[in-house]
């Protein structure tokens, strides 16, 4: 077996962020503030960490570590087409953020912004009549007109991380909440169908945070038949009528929002440091080792090739067997999910404040500094526009290759992945708590 070893160190390093400690911690919804759980311990980056000008550079200032072995036979996905412009977290099942229609090339403006509670870290999903579905840490799943008037909200009992996910027919939103549920409501009025307890905490007021492992904050992905797919616990199966399939355990839980394939192989990360493969019956097919929790969702390319970050700072690139292919080493951890745009480039953001532009092979193309870590996962639209939002409190829109198009300031951070609408509305959940329509 030939086996290349090829390191890049390309430009100088940013100054590392020294956190304080501010609490115990199981995860990072665990903390407040900006969120970072290291070593079972609150940190908070603050000011320290934060670029004065955000800027794109050519080159990556970062590690590209490649290993090229002969790859296993690849795949040929066609996975189907999204009901609405974003069904679900990262538009559709295979969780690659690649939109069919094109955001605004120019700097838009705000049109409306409307206050949902508190912090919003949950994606907005878009609805077959152009509704906004988003949750909200007040613990309400909030629906909004595209012209910005409130059509309904349904309270949990805690807050929601986890982005809403539609039905094949677009009638049924499913989303998760701290409160250990996921629900089922009825798009067009917000009443709920069912909820299901996911895992065997026994109560959702809890102190402290020995219950952190049955929240569901991943966002559920639904397969064509209508089975819904979510990580809590380990990984659940639902059908539509509220009833569990399956139930796979996973060592610690799992926050990372499961991709699935036609065959209904599911595949996502866990806080264990394994990268799982599921088939139909919740039978393990594969599991990949890490060097650090694994909260990124997965992206699935044509082949086959699962592209997903991992806390210890890398891009990897498994096959459709789990084999290792490549791996790009970035600056901080990998939190952002990993967008696939139609010429196989990846592009992920990092915590280290960098978008990275990376080859189906794993060479670095460009990196786009921002002023602060990447937490949002970014959006390729079909003209090949990257949209991403950065904790610098800008949202960024650049050029295939690398170019800053435009960049829009809001009033807080931005952890929130953008939607875009088939009019090319950008729509995005701001840490100050409102949606923010821009055209």
């Amino acid at each position: 077996m030939r086996s290349v070893i090829l390191i890049v160190a390309l430009g100088s390093v940013v100054a590392a962020c020294h956190p304080a400690s501010t609490g115990g911690c199981l995860k990072d919804t665990d903390c407040k503030g900006r969120r970072v759980c290291l070593q079972g311990a609150c940190a908070q980056g603050g000011d320290p960490c934060r670029c004065k000008c955000p800027a794109p550079v050519a080159k990556g200032q970062s590690r590209a570590v490649v290993r090229l072995r002969p790859r296993p036979r690849p795949l040929q996905l066609t996975g189907s087409p999204p009901l609405t412009p974003v069904s679900m977290f990262r538009i559709d099942t295979l969780r690659r953020g690649r939109s069919v229609h094109a955001g605004p090339a120019l700097r838009p403006r705000v049109r409306w912004r409307r206050r949902l509670g508190t912090t919003l870290n949950a994606s907005p999903t878009l609805g077959t009549d152009g509704t906004i579905y988003l949750g909200s840490h007040d613990g309400y799943v909030y629906a909004y007109t595209p012209e910005g008037r409130r059509r309904w909200r349904f309270r949990t009992r805690d807050k929601v991380w986890s982005s809403v996910a539609l039905s094949p027919k677009g009638k049924t939103l499913y989303v998760g909440s701290d409160d250990d549920h996921l629900y089922a409501l009825d798009a067009r009025t917000g009443r709920p169908r069912w909820k299901v307890r996911l895992g065997s905490c026994k109560s959702s007021r809890r102190k402290g945070t020995g219950g952190a492992r049955c929240d569901v904050d991943s966002s559920p992905a639904v397969a064509p038949d209508g089975t819904i797919y979510v990580g809590g616990e380990g990984l659940f199966a639902v059908t539509p009528k509220g009833v569990v399939k399956y139930h796979f355990k996973t060592g610690k839980r799992v926050a990372s929002s499961p991709a699935v394939l036609p065959d209904h192989t599911v595949i996502f990360g866990s806080q264990d440091n394994f990268i799982y493969a599921v088939d139909a019956n919740g039978k393990k097919k594969w599991s990949y080792r890490t060097k650090g929790d694994v909260d990124s969702s997965p992206a699935i390319a044509t082949d086959g090739t699962v592209y997903i970050g991992t806390d210890d700072g890398r891009l990897l690139a498994l096959g459709p067997d789990g084999s290792f292919r490549w791996s790009v080493l970035t600056g901080g951890p990998v939190r952002s999910s990993p967008a696939i745009a139609t010429d196989g480039t990846v592009y992920v953001g990092s915590y280290d404040g960098r978008l990275y532009a990376v080859s189906n092979r794993g060479r670095v193309q460009w990196v786009l500094a921002t002023g602060a870590r990447i937490h949002a996962s970014p959006v390729v639209d079909s003209a090949g526009r990257i949209y991403v939002a950065s904790q610098d409190r800008r949202l960024y829109a650049a050029d295939a290759k690398g170019t800053l198009a435009w960049q829009h300031r809001f009033a807080n951070d931005v952890d929130s992945t953008v939607a875009i609408s088939n009019q090319g509305r950008l729509f995005v959940g701001c840490d100050d708590g409102y949606l923010y329509a821009l055209w």
